[in-house]
């Protein structure tokens, strides 16, 4: 109760978090599915992981796992969320578990519980093809019960764990048009970017009403320069090429964020960018170059950075970009006169 009152209140303790963590393996004995929930939660919402904290929660895995029967839906939920978004990977017994008991259980799951339980396996990098495709009939089924963040945050768990469910992206796509209002710029952002990621044809109506919600004023100016960069990266994706001056915006906020071509020099509080984000950064560069004609819309030494990072990033191609191999794969395996130029280097054109 200490450690969530301090969690809950957004007090940041980390002398007491840490001596609360050997006390805490000390007493496991008295500690309910309760307790344990909801120390990880506790841990997670005051982002706390220190030196100390990998014994705690191996030692939580040990004990949780065997008594997992107890837990109910919100228990479950908030363990594997808390071990998620610590990013404490090293228990994937306890991982298997829980999916496991979560799709025995899973009528008894809130929406709610239902998309921070997928983000976390998502977020994990956990294989859990079962949990998803269990999911996939509770979401289409209860898809009007799911508010903006966990339709945004299910949509992108399914993205980012590559799981393939049309009937869940036709189902989340239908509900977030209905509750288009209601959504921040993360929940626009996220939705967008799992939809391009996944390849998904939104059409040109709802993808008008996505982009023309995004484009607003009063959300442009709401958007982080990585919810920017997902947001420029799905309109290349979908090939739109309208609201040029939402646009250039977008450009113009990036540029105003400081990162200079050694991505060190940010200003104020912002986070230098990974490789990962300067490398779409550059595919996004390269789209309204080519097919919009519009250039050049960022500092010629950030145009630089973003193609070295490109040139150097060695994270796996998209889903999108991997359907187009296997195509251009197949159709060499049909026609001898043709042949696949490998140039990994260069894979972003």
């Amino acid at each position: 109760n200490t450690v969530w009152a301090y969690a809950k209140a957004g007090h940041s303790s980390p002398k007491l978090f840490d001596a609360l963590s050997q006390k805490t393996i000390d007493n496991f004995d008295d500690l309910n599915s309760q307790n344990i929930a909801m120390i990880l939660w506790a841990y997670a919402k005051a982002g706390h992981y220190s030196s100390s904290s990998p014994k705690l929660f191996d030692a939580i895995s040990q004990k949780a796992i065997k008594n997992l029967d107890s837990f109910n839906s919100q228990a479950l939920a908030n363990t594997i969320w808390g071990y998620a978004t610590l990013g404490h990977t090293s228990c994937p017994k306890l991982f298997d578990a829980i999916a496991q008991q979560t799709i025995n259980k899973l009528d008894t799951f809130r929406s709610q519980e239902k998309a921070s339980t997928l983000w976390a396996y998502a977020t994990l990098g956990h294989p859990s093809s079962e949990l998803f495709d269990a999911a996939s009939h509770k979401i289409v089924e209860y898809a009007d019960n799911f508010n903006s963040q966990a339709l945004a945050n299910t949509v992108w768990a399914y993205a980012t764990a590559e799981h393939s469910s049309p009937e869940v992206l036709d189902a989340i796509l239908e509900k977030t048009i209905e509750k288009i209002s209601t959504y921040s710029s993360q929940d626009i952002s996220n939705t967008m970017w799992a939809y391009a990621t996944m390849g998904y044809n939104i059409g040109y109506v709802k993808l008008d009403v996505l982009i023309s919600k995004a484009t607003t004023s009063s959300m442009l100016e709401k958007f982080d320069v990585q919810g920017i960069i997902d947001l420029l990266w799905s309109f290349a994706v979908f090939n739109y090429f309208g609201n040029f001056a939402a646009v250039d915006l977008l450009f113009s906020k990036i540029t105003m964020a400081g990162l200079l071509v050694d991505n060190t020099n940010n200003a104020g509080d912002q986070k230098p960018l990974s490789t990962e984000a300067l490398s779409k950064l550059h595919q996004v560069l390269l789209w309204y170059d080519e097919e919009c004609k519009r250039g050049p819309l960022l500092l010629p030494q950030l145009r630089e950075e973003c193609k070295l990072a490109s040139l150097s990033n060695e994270s796996r191609a998209p889903m999108l970009q991997q359907d187009v191999s296997k195509t251009l794969e197949s159709l060499v395996e049909e026609n001898s006169n043709l042949v696949i130029i490998h140039e990994e280097k260069n894979h972003c054109n």
